[in-house]
């Protein structure tokens, strides 16, 4: 598979196979997981041809580890921020 030695940080490993290191593994991961499900399909065209990766079955160590670093992100990062906001009254009013 030529574009996975030309495109830098491409999805796809020189067998065709989603690279567990690249964003869109996360990505498909955490939307099998949100829909309950036990695989998710992953597409990606690649010189206007569809490329079907065989289903990417969930990783269920994978989701648990990355929703600890949410819950981690969110506490520590988006809670604080959200609460300094409503104490000082700096909440946008959406215009």
């Amino acid at each position: 598979m030529e574009a996975t030695k030309s495109v830098p940080d491409f999805c796809l490993d020189d067998k065709g196979h989603l690279k567990e290191t690249h964003a869109y593994y996360t990505k498909i991961q955490l939307q099998v997981h949100v829909k309950r499900m036990e695989v998710g399909d992953f597409c990606v065209f690649i010189n206007e041809d569809l490329h079907i990766v065989e289903g990417i079955p969930l990783d269920k160590h994978f989701i648990e580890y990355s929703l600890t670093k949410l819950d981690s992100f969110f506490e520590n990062v988006i809670l604080p921020e959200i609460l300094q906001c409503k104490e000082v009254g700096n909440f946008r009013d959406g215009r």
